[in-house]
C-alpha cells in the first residue's frame, strides 16, 4: 500500500474532508500540497529555532561560554546542530516505516514519542528554575522548541506507520463528495 495513505478518526475525517481527495473508513489520503507544507513549515521552525538558539540575551552568552556549548555560539552552528538532530530523527521515521514490520515500527516510533515527551518535560522544568531561567525568553523557547519539533516530526511518522485500508477496498467518495457508508 502507498505511504500516501493515513489512519485518521472518523471525526477528524468529517470535519477536514476538504482536506482528504480519497476518503474511507478512517483513512485518507494526504494530498501532495499538504506534504510540501508540512515540510516547508518544518524548515521554517528549524530556521526559527537556531535563531532563538543563537541569540540568548547576556546570561545566556555567559553560560555558553562557561559551559562551552561551541555549537551554539553562532547562527550557522545553531542551525547545524538543529537540522542534524531533526534529519537525524527524520531519517529514522523513515527506517521505521521502510525497514521495520508495523507492530515493531510502531513500538519503536512510539517509544520515542514518550522519549521526546519526558524530555520535554524535562527543559521545561530545567529552563523554569535555577541559572536557566535568566537565559532569556527566546533561548528558552528555542530549547523547548527543539523537542517539540522532535514529537512533531515523531509523530508524523507514527501516522505514516498506522495500518493502511485493505488492497480490496475502493478509497473513494461517493459521486455526492460524500463519505461512503
Amino acid at each position: 500500500m502507498p505511504q500516501r495513505f493515513v489512519h485518521c478518526p472518523t471525526f477528524i475525517v468529517h470535519h477536514w474532508a476538504f482536506w482528504a481527495k480519497n476518503v474511507q473508513n478512517g483513512f485518507y489520503e494526504v494530498p501532495e500540497t499538504m506534504r510540501k507544507f508540512y515540510y516547508l513549515l518544518l524548515v521554517v521552525l528549524v530556521l526559527v529555532d537556531a535563531w532563538l538558539l543563537a541569540h540568548p540575551n547576556l546570561v545566556g552568552k555567559l553560560g555558553i561560554w562557561f559551559y562551552k556549548y561551541d555549537y551554539l555560539k553562532t547562527f550557522p552552528r545553531a542551525l547545524a546542530t538543529v537540522g542534524s538532530v531533526v534529519l537525524a530523527v527524520l531519517a529514522l521515521g523513515w527506517a521505521a516505516r521502510q525497514y521495520l514490520p508495523r507492530t515493531v515500527g510502531m513500538v519503536s516510533l512510539g517509544t520515542l514519542a514518550v522519549g521526546l515527551v519526558v524530555t520535554l518535560v524535562q527543559t521545561v522544568v530545567q529552563f523554569s528554575s535555577g541559572t536557566y531561567q535568566f537565559t532569556g525568553a527566546g533561548f528558552k523557547t528555542g530549547a523547548v522548541m527543539l523537542p517539540v519539533l522532535l514529537l512533531l516530526v515523531t509523530a508524523e511518522a507514527l501516522l505514516k506507520k498506522a495500518p493502511h485500508p485493505p488492497e480490496g477496498e475502493k478509497k473513494f467518495p461517493n459521486a455526492e463528495g460524500g463519505l461512503r457508508k
